[in-house]
């Protein structure tokens, strides 16, 4: 409430306050404010060591925000030597929990095999879930791989659709606009009235 001003004055060194307090019962969701407010640097003194062991704490108790923050500095270099590994297997830890980001990212990296064995198949199903989750840069990593066939069966007019989410969304393609103008006429009309379908209609 006083990080937001939410019902009281906005008072962040209340707000830190409240959150060492909880910190110190290992309060998953403190432990990450908390680790904000000392990258932030303004209520708390920047520290990254700190910063490093309260991403962490909160990371091992599942905190989705700090698993994904966490895979950020491994993946940056940022207070710890970059780690192209352990950046790839807290994001994975983060897609896990629900961070939708966090899955975009280790999609790429899956697809790419970046601290992580290539896997195009995991990669596809990946981008699917967040695409699914309404993330246009997902939206139109599966409407490519579906125009090209790597990592799921080729499919002109799914992959068309969710080009045409993703472009609602400001996600332009010139290449998939390309692609959307070969198909035919009829797998225009279908792919449209299945975007326009999403997603209730899946």
């Amino acid at each position: 409430l006083y990080l937001d001003g939410s019902g009281v004055k906005q008072d962040r060194a209340k707000a830190a306050e409240a959150f060492e307090m909880a910190a110190t019962h290992d309060k998953p969701a403190a432990l990450f404010n908390l680790a904000l407010l000392h990258l932030e640097g303004k209520v708390r003194p920047r520290d990254m060591a700190r910063v490093l062991d309260l991403f962490r704490r909160a990371a091992e108790r599942g905190n989705a925000e700090a698993q994904y923050g966490l895979a950020q500095l491994y993946m940056n270099g940022e207070g710890v030597p970059q780690d192209d590994e352990l950046a790839t297997e807290w994001l994975g830890k983060a897609a896990r929990a629900g961070h939708v980001a966090a899955m975009v990212e280790y999609a790429i990296r899956l697809f790419n095999g970046k601290g992580i064995e290539a896997d195009a198949i995991a990669a596809a199903q990946w981008f699917r879930r967040a695409a699914d989750a309404g993330n246009p840069i997902a939206q139109n990593r599966y409407a490519r791989l579906l125009a090209a066939g790597r990592g799921v069966p080729p499919d002109p007019v799914e992959a068309a659709k969710w080009h045409l989410v993703a472009a609602r969304s400001g996600a332009k393609d010139d290449w998939l606009d390309r692609f959307v103008s070969d198909l035919s006429e009829v797998q225009r009309q279908q792919a449209t009235a299945a975007a326009e379908r999403w997603p209730a209609g899946g």
